[in-house]
């Protein structure tokens, strides 16, 4: 089950052919580079795992026996991990960090309340608030740009051993 994405990318002239000559001449400068960049990532991957509820999200809230979609604090906690993705669009390659949350259950506690009104929704929005996805936004809106930071040294330090190698 895909879950909630925060992503934050970095725009950066030359980058095209960076990553390019990365991937096909210099695999140990692009390993370098990807776990630089999921390191920044994980800036932002740690505040959520910190804005997670420990152990349950509203009393009453499992275990149903549902198994994955009930909420273990640690088992959600475990499941929200930092990547790394790069993308061409319209000839431009992009890099983005990106922080994913995988267990159901902990997107479940994400986005409930978004787009329904049921009691336990009502519950859980009074108690956990309404910025959405819950925990990734609000580790968004602390981390991103120096996770940016990070990302853009990280580049510029790829590129360097480029062209020094």
């Amino acid at each position: 089950m895909a879950g909630p994405i925060t992503t934050f990318d970095v725009k950066t002239q030359g980058v095209d052919h960076l990553i390019d000559r990365l991937k096909g001449f210099e695999p140990e400068v692009y390993k370098v580079l990807t776990r630089e960049i999921k390191a920044a990532s994980d800036k932002v991957g740690a505040s959520a795992r910190g804005f997670l509820p420990p152990d349950y999200v509203v009393s009453g809230w499992g275990p149903w026996g549902a198994g994955e979609k009930d909420y273990f604090g640690g088992h959600v906690a475990a499941k929200v991990r930092p990547g790394v993705r790069t993308r061409r669009v319209g000839g431009q390659r992009y890099v983005m960090g990106l922080v994913t949350m995988s267990s159901p259950g902990g997107v479940v506690y994400a986005l409930l309340g978004r787009q329904d009104n049921s009691r336990l929704a009502e519950t859980v929005k009074s108690i956990w608030g309404t910025e959405y996805p819950r925990a990734l936004k609000p580790a968004w809106h602390l981390h991103a740009d120096e996770a940016r930071e990070d990302i853009q040294t990280a580049i510029d330090k790829a590129a360097e051993a480029v062209t020094r190698g």
